[in-house]
């Protein structure tokens, strides 16, 4: 993989072109002494964990998840004849009428 300048940014860019939710991050263990830390982030989206990353900071951590979540998006988009991720739509919502004004 080449080197990519800004992970959580393109991982943010990839997902969003399917759909509105960003992408979160969630520290799920610090190991080690307080003088040599471990950190080991999750990457979730739309409720379902993407990747998992560890580092000596927790940016290095959610840097490296989403680095490892790429890879894995970039190897399913390969695997399904190179198509790009499809924008999910939401429901459109029932126009709202005024108080006064009666369904039709």
């Amino acid at each position: 993989m080449s080197a990519i300048a800004n992970p959580k940014g393109e991982l943010q860019e990839w997902l969003q072109a399917g759909s509105t939710e960003p992408p979160h991050y969630r520290m799920v263990s610090a190991t080690g002494p307080d003088h040599d830390r471990e950190f080991e982030c999750i990457v979730l989206h739309e409720g379902e964990e993407l990747a998992r990353g560890q580092g000596k900071s927790k940016k290095t951590a959610e840097t490296n998840a989403a680095l490892a979540a790429l890879e894995l998006l970039k190897q399913k988009q390969a695997d399904s004849g190179g198509k790009p991720p499809r924008r999910k739509r939401k429901p459109k919502a029932a126009p709202k009428t005024a108080s006064h004004e009666k369904p039709v």
